[in-house]
């Protein structure tokens, strides 16, 4: 008795790949959140405040050295938690310092929006996530006089949906302290950039100053640094605005 053979199966054509590219966000917590968490910190390296400061009897005392040679001393208190956010604070509020790398990373992307706002149509956009979120944040708040608390409102939010839906997810994790840390690192970053890139290199600087009173009678004082280039170009560039307090 013949068995029948049952047909060959043809050979499942392989799935086209999806020639569609798929957008990858970076999603991360706000940076600031968990930078006082010391036991994480623990468990891989030791936080960065610790170059600046020096325990003893169970508090920390700052290590700075001040501009008259002194250390600065202040003795700080950590929390129940372990936490080194008041040590954050006290560095970054007193003496203008931060984890070098944030200031880095903040940096970077600063640099990274700047090319794509002045030549988007020869450079890839900037790549979105928390970072380049926050810079362009800043940049919006500082050039429009915004408040902080806008990146919290709901309109606002409701607009950066409308605009571009994929960037929620980031706005998310987005609060008001975490865009005004942001703002103290690229300050830092573009104080050590504009000393590199500019100040630097020059054999010849002058400096010119101004001071006007605002509406609130709050007083400033603005510090404009003039060279000359190579191409004999005169650049201006604005080193401080200090508020100016005193007595008439």
């Amino acid at each position: 008795m013949k068995r029948k053979r049952t047909p060959a199966q043809p050979n499942p054509e392989p799935e086209t790949p999806d020639p569609t590219p798929k957008t990858v966000i970076e999603v991360n917590g706000d940076s600031d959140s968990d930078q006082g968490n010391i036991s994480r910190t623990q468990n891989s390296h030791r936080s960065w405040v610790w170059t600046h400061l020096k325990q003893c009897d169970g508090v920390a005392i700052c290590q700075v050295v001040l501009k008259n040679g002194k250390i600065c001393g202040q003795k700080l208190k950590r929390d129940k938690s372990a936490s080194t956010k008041n040590l954050h604070e006290h560095l970054k509020k007193i003496h203008h310092l931060a984890d070098p790398k944030l200031v880095k990373k903040a940096g970077s992307s600063h640099i990274d929006m700047e090319k794509w706002a002045k030549n988007s149509k020869f450079v890839a956009k900037a790549e979105l996530n928390n970072e380049t979120l926050k810079t362009a944040l800043v940049n919006l708040i500082a050039k429009c006089d915004l408040s902080f608390s806008i990146v919290e409102k709901k309109s606002f939010r409701d607009l950066i949906r409308l605009v571009n839906e994929d960037a929620m997810p980031l706005m998310d994790n987005t609060s008001q302290s975490g865009v005004s840390n942001h703002l103290s690192r690229m300050f830092m970053a573009s104080q050590e950039n504009l000393k590199l890139r500019y100040l630097a290199k020059q054999d010849h600087l002058a400096f010119t100053e101004h001071a006007w009173t605002a509406p609130n009678y709050t007083a400033y004082m603005a510090v404009t640094a003039h060279f000359i280039t190579e191409s004999f170009e005169l650049v201006d560039l604005t080193i401080a605005i200090p508020n100016v307090q005193g007595k008439s």
